[in-house]
């Protein structure tokens, strides 16, 4: 079966066929609000360290959308929720079998902790940090698309390894709570089930609710003491 069937038609990725034209300085200054955006995250200011680590990266991808609300954002379908919700136990088993496999292997694994947890306080960061780790992927995803796409005119290849530079790209961002081949496999492309969403539907919401879930999910199970 063609991967690319996951897709559904109609909505397309912007950027990357110049709907709207994304100039080489447009490039730069959304790779840049990347950098910018973990200044205010790591200075782990509550509630607003995460709001602002979205908002600089949201804000200007929207300007180069011509503020185009429905070129990342709509309104999730049934089908859009319950494939969100799927991605969530997907991702939870594969992370758990690949965290096995590496323990197993006598790799280093994950040396994030989980002292005491206020749920009320998580599930506020997450709401933000979330949105904001997807836009990571996203901003990245269609970048790589955009320049794939004009020296390669295949689209399909383009996503493909766009969706590779990615993954790999985002895993690396999470080195700090585990060694480079654990976060790379499993956060980074972990992340895989998520992004799907994204290129299925190109619809941020989709893969936001999703990744949302699975972070408050694991979040919810340290509160419970289940690790």
């Amino acid at each position: 079966m063609d991967f690319f069937k996951f897709e559904d038609e109609g909505a397309d990725f912007p950027f990357y066929n110049d709907n709207p034209k994304l100039s080489l300085l447009g490039g730069f200054i959304l790779i840049f609000s990347i950098f910018l955006a973990f200044i205010p995250y790591y200075l782990n200011i509550p509630y607003i360290g995460p709001f602002l680590f979205a908002l600089i990266m949201l804000v200007p991808l929207l300007y180069f959308l011509n503020w185009d609300f429905n070129a990342l954002f709509r309104k999730p379908s049934l089908k859009d929720i319950g494939l969100a919700i799927l991605m969530v136990f997907v991702y939870v088993f594969y992370s758990t079998l690949m965290g096995y496999i590496f323990q197993f292997m006598g790799l280093d694994g994950f040396s994030e902790s989980y002292p005491a947890i206020n749920l009320f306080n998580e599930f506020v960061t997450l709401l933000f940090s979330m949105m904001g780790e997807e836009l990571i992927k996203i901003i990245l995803l269609l970048i790589f698309l955009t320049l794939l796409f004009k020296f390669s005119k295949n689209r399909k290849l383009s996503i493909i390894f766009s969706m590779f530079f990615t993954l790999v790209i985002f895993g690396l961002l999470h080195v700090f709570s585990s060694s480079v081949i654990v976060a790379v496999v499993i956060q980074g492309f972990g992340s895989v089930f998520h992004l799907l969403l994204y290129i299925k539907t190109k619809n941020l919401f989709v893969s936001y609710i999703s990744h949302f879930l699975t972070d408050f999910s694991i979040t919810f199970l340290a509160y419970l003491n289940f690790f």
